[in-house]
């Protein structure tokens, strides 16, 4: 399956490096990394994510960033594309985040 990101993922990814670059660079790499490896992962078998119950307006599923699972990843599918929506904290109010 085609992995794609959105715009809104791509400048989810960028504030991430970005938080983490403040404090310890080569942190900021290895989570980068992690978060791209899991999404081409969830590209290889999308049916390790789960539903996500609170978006009704498209079918949207989430999965854990691997070691970095406190990130979220939250995808959908369209012919044969795995388009990553989002990469969120797990702390931060995702529901209102995603009205």
């Amino acid at each position: 399956m085609k992995l794609r990101y959105s715009k809104a993922a791509l400048a989810d990814l960028r504030a991430i490096a970005d938080y983490i670059l403040t404090n310890n660079p080569s942190a900021a790499l290895a989570v980068i990394d992690e978060l791209e490896r899991v999404c081409g992962l969830l590209a290889e078998m999308p049916g390790i994510g789960k539903r996500v119950e609170f978006i009704t307006d498209a079918e949207y599923f989430m999965a854990p960033a691997g070691k970095y699972s406190n990130y979220l990843i939250f995808y959908t599918l369209q012919e044969k594309q795995l388009i990553v929506q989002r990469i969120l904290h797990g702390k931060r109010n995702i529901i209102d985040l995603f009205k």
